[in-house]
C-alpha cells in the first residue's frame, strides 16, 4: 500500500474531509500498515495510550473487563478508527480492549505524530474532538436499537436554545403563585396560600416535564445512517 492509496482511504474518513489533495498525501505519509489475525489483541485495557488506528479492512471488536466480566461495547468495521479518546481525552490510559474478529489491516499513527499533524492542521481537531465528545456520551446513553457493526460518529442534543424557548410560559407561569402567596400574606388567607403551593407544584412539574423531553431528543450520525431520534408519549 503506498501513499497514494493511503491517502485515498483517508478521505473516506470524516476527520480529514477539510484537508485538500496535497495536505491528506502529507497526513498519509505519517501512517503506517499493520496486520493483525483473528482473535489477535490490538490493544489491552489498561495499557498506556500512545497511538491512533484507522482501521483499513477486517473487523473488531470492543470491550470492557470489570469484575471479572467482559462487557462489550462495540463492533467497528473498514472505515471506522479507535485510540483517539485516550490520546486526546488525556487519560492516557487505554479504557478498554480491542481485538480481531477476522483478518484485519490497520492504519496506525503515534501519538506524537497525531500530535504534531494536529498543529500543522488544527482544523482537524475539533472533528475529534466532536467524536470523543460523541462517543462518551453514546456509551452513557447506550442506545438498544443500535446493530452490531454501527458505530456512533456523532450524536447531540438540541441546542439549549430551544428548550430556553419552551421554558418561557412555565417560568412566566410562576408569577401565579407568586401572586397568591403574596396576596395570602396581606390577607391572611390560608386558603390563597395553599392553592398557590399547588399552582407552583404544577408550574415546577412542568418546567421538569419540559427540561427532560428536551434533554432525551438527539441528532445522531452513525456509520450506517442519520438519526433524529424525538421521544415522545
Amino acid at each position: 500500500m503506498d501513499v497514494n492509496e493511503r491517502a485515498v482511504f483517508l478521505r473516506r474518513i470524516h476527520l480529514f474531509h477539510d484537508l485538500n489533495d496535497d495536505q491528506l498525501l502529507d497526513v498519509a505519509e505519517k501512517f503506517s500498515k499493520k496486520d493483525f489475525d483473528t482473535d489477535k489483541i490490538i490493544l489491552e485495557q489498561g495499557t498506556q495510550a500512545d497511538s491512533f488506528y484507522l482501521i483499513y479492512s477486517g473487523k473488531v471488536r470492543v470491550y470492557r473487563r470489570r469484575e471479572g466480566r467482559e462487557q462489550e461495547l462495540a463492533t467497528l468495521v473498514s472505515g471506522d478508527y479507535f485510540g483517539e479518546m485516550e490520546i486526546l481525552g488525556q487519560r492516557g490510559v487505554r479504557s478498554a480492549s480491542i481485538s480481531a474478529l477476522t483478518p484485519t489491516l490497520v492504519l496506525r499513527l503515534s501519538s506524537d505524530d497525531l500530535t504534531e499533524i494536529l498543529k500543522t492542521f488544527p482544523n482537524i481537531k475539533p472533528n475529534i474532538e466532536i467524536s470523543i465528545a460523541s462517543r462518551k456520551l453514546a456509551r452513557k446513553v447506550r442506545f438498544k436499537w443500535l446493530r452490531p457493526d454501527e458505530v456512533v460518529y456523532f450524536l447531540a442534543r438540541k441546542s439549549s436554545f430551544f428548550l430556553l424557548q419552551v421554558l418561557i410560559l412555565p417560568v412566566l407561569a410562576l408569577l401565579v403563585p407568586a401572586f397568591l402567596f403574596l396576596w395570602g400574606g396581606l390577607a391572611q388567607s390560608t386558603a390563597a396560600a395553599s392553592f398557590g403551593v399547588v399552582i407552583l407544584v404544577a408550574v415546577l412539574g412542568w418546567i421538569a416535564w419540559r427540561a427532560i423531553d428536551w434533554g432525551n431528543d438527539y441528532y445522531i450520525v452513525t456509520n450506517q445512517r442519520v438519526v433524529w431520534l424525538e421521544k415522545v408519549i
